[in-house]
């Protein structure tokens, strides 16, 4: 072909392309490629990978498709699963999957807007399992001795500034590192749409489940579930900067438990949101629903959310912590709480961060917290097990301060 460098094959019809460069078989604009293997394998990783080389369309691996779509970084493809690998788990025996390009993983394969598929970075399948409501194998940390936890490693890492990452209706579970157990992002942009993020470590510091160090996070009707951190944020870290955001909306934080504060949430030095949404039974050291630390120039909105039954190591309701360098209480126009119910609006020091009757909100004290009166962790419909309010529970019609208010609730019932 005239070509220099690299290993390059001529498209199918034989015949070389004018101009400087050929046009390589498998790039013509965005993909859409079905994983047919559970195995986590890479048959080739050369510039010139096809399907082909992948050994064929049945016996395509997640890490195969990250791949072919990663040769074109800039263009946004498509992974899906077959339906064959339903109830099915990836076990990451070569390591973390790597992320810098614009890609979307949907692990629903039969079309009931529910993750079928699980990704886990227990390579060695010896991890401790418990089937979760919907049946899908995830990682048991309280049944899991620590020695078995040396084969684990982080599930996913976004970085780059191509990445543009969607990842819908698939569970996360095993996810094991430092920091950023089950999801790193280290820069980007993710958007976690039904996702289940269930049994993962950071084990020194924070983002047992997910961890946002630099990007734009934006999570919709997702659970995080039993995930643990050595440092903050057992559920999920966002600590990036003035440029990074954390967007959580319809979501659902349960049994999540961190080293320091925040044992479901914990977000600092950036713009954070937490709309319609559930934080119920975590733990912290210090605080253990949701901690906001940051500069003056950090918003915090809290809305028509609950955030109940979190205590800290004492078993104290430490529900809601904000720590600012001008500010103890959401009083400022970029820090604002509307329409929620809160265990407890006080922190441990007595320093009311959510008043009760102002702006809408309920909200007890550490002595005396609000009972949120929520059932248990269960499939009520929807992506994922969510927490139902019961016939008494003080949360129904309680919620205010979203214009216009969303149509529909976390399992897509209306409102």
């Amino acid at each position: 072909h005239g070509e220099i460098g690299g290993d390059h094959r001529r498209d199918d019809d034989g015949a070389p392309d004018a101009g400087a460069v050929e046009r390589q078989p498998g790039v013509s604009g965005p993909l859409a490629l079905t994983v047919t293997t559970l195995e986590d394998e890479l048959d080739w990783g050369g510039s010139d990978a096809d399907v082909a080389l992948m050994g064929g369309a049945g016996d395509l691996s997640l890490r195969e498709a990250l791949f072919l779509a990663e040769l074109d970084p800039a263009t946004a493809d498509a992974i899906g699963f077959a339906p064959g690998l339903g109830g099915g788990v990836v076990r990451l025996t070569r390591g973390t999957l790597e992320i810098r390009g614009a890609v979307s993983i949907d692990g629903d394969v039969d079309g009931d807007g529910r993750a079928d598929v699980v990704v886990s970075g227990d390579a060695a399948g010896d991890d401790a399992i418990r089937t979760d409501l919907l049946g899908l194998a995830i990682t048991d940390l309280d049944g899991a001795a620590y020695g078995t936890r040396d084969d684990n490693v982080r599930v996913f890492l976004i970085e780059g500034g191509d990445a543009d990452v969607e990842i819908a209706r698939l569970a996360i579970t095993g996810g094991a590192a430092t920091t950023g157990g089950g999801v790193r992002l280290d820069e980007g942009a993710l958007d976690l749409t039904g996702a289940i993020l269930a049994g993962n470590e950071a084990s020194v510091d924070g983002g047992g489940g997910l961890e946002n160090a630099n990007g734009g996070l934006t999570v919709d009707a997702s659970l995080f579930a039993s995930n643990r951190a050595g440092g903050s944020g057992g559920g999920l870290l966002g600590t990036g900067g003035p440029s990074s955001f954390t967007r959580i909306s319809h979501s659902t934080f349960v049994a999540n438990e961190a080293g320091r504060d925040g044992g479901a949430v914990f977000v600092g030095n950036e713009d954070a949101r937490l709309v319609s949404s559930t934080v119920f039974g975590n733990e912290g050291r210090f605080s253990g629903g949701v901690f906001a630390d940051g500069a003056a120039s950090l918003e915090f909105v809290l809305r028509s959310s609950v955030v109940a039954g979190n205590v800290d190591v004492l078993g104290r309701a430490t529900d809601v912590r904000l720590s600012r360098t001008d500010v103890n209480a959401f009083t400022r126009v970029d820090s604002v709480a509307i329409g929620n119910l809160v265990g407890s609006g006080e922190d441990v020091f007595g320093r009311v961060l959510v008043p009760d009757g102002v702006e809408g909100n309920i909200a007890g004290t550490v002595a005396a917290p609000v009972d949120a009166g929520l059932g248990p962790l269960a499939d009520h419909g929807g992506p994922t097990p969510t927490l139902l309010p019961e016939a008494t529970s003080r949360t129904i019609d309680a919620g205010a301060g979203i214009t216009p208010l969303p149509a529909t609730d976390a399992r897509g019932a209306a409102r």
